[in-house]
C-alpha cells in the first residue's frame, strides 16, 4: 500500500499536467450546430532555473505555448464550462478522468480546433517577463468532441437514447 501512494501522485501529476493552466474562456457565438467560436485565455511560464533563462524561454516560444494552452482553454470550456457544458454530472467528469491525456495532447486538441484567428486579442507579459498570458479566438468542433466522448463511453450515444425514449407522438 505504501509503494501504491507515490506511483498514484506521479501518475495524476502526469495527466494534470495535459490540463490547461488557464480555464479561462467565453462563448462568442455558436457558428452552427456543430461548431462554437470561442475567446480563450492561454499563460506561458518560462522553463530555467534562473530568471534570464525563464526569460530568453519566453522569448523563444512563449507565443507558440500560450496559444497551445489558450486552445486547450478552449477545449476545456465546452467541456465543462458555459450554461451547456458536454460534461454535466459528476459521473461523466469522473469517467473524463482517465481520458484527459487524448483530449488534451497536442495532436487531438489541434483536430477539435478548425480554426484559429491570426490576430491576438491581447497580449501581456507576467511575472516581470518570466511568462506570457494571451488572449485569441478559435473555432471548436463540438460534434467531434461529442462524438470522441461517446466512442469512449464517458457520454451515452445519442442513437442509443433515441432508441430508449423512442419517437415522440403529435397529436
Amino acid at each position: 500500500m505504501k509503494k501504491l501512494i507515490p506511483v498514484l501522485i506521479i501518475l495524476f501529476s502526469i495527466s494534470n499536467a495535459q490540463l490547461p493552466v488557464s480555464k479561462q474562456a467565453t462563448l462568442v457565438e455558436s457558428v452552427s450546430s456543430s461548431e462554437v467560436m470561442i475567446e480563450a485565455t492561454g499563460i506561458y511560464k518560462g522553463k530555467g532555473k534562473k530568471d534570464r533563462h525563464k526569460k530568453k524561454d519566453v522569448e523563444k516560444n512563449g507565443m507558440s505555448g500560450a496559444a497551445m494552452d489558450a486552445k486547450k482553454s478552449a477545449i476545456y470550456f465546452v467541456l465543462f464550462g458555459g450554461t451547456d457544458p458536454l460534461l454535466s454530472t459528476v459521473d461523466e467528469q469522473q469517467k473524463f478522468g482517465a481520458h484527459e491525456g487524448f483530449f488534451f495532447n497536442k495532436d487531438n486538441v489541434s483536430n477539435y480546433v478548425t480554426y484559429e484567428d491570426i490576430q491576438v486579442i491581447k497580449k501581456v507579459k507576467i511575472d516581470g517577463g518570466k511568462g506570457l498570458k494571451l488572449v485569441k479566438r478559435f473555432k471548436v468542433n463540438k460534434a467531434l468532441l461529442t462524438k470522441d466522448l461517446e466512442a469512449r463511453s464517458i457520454l451515452a450515444a445519442r442513437s442509443d437514447l433515441a432508441e430508449t425514449l423512442g419517437n415522440p407522438f403529435i397529436m
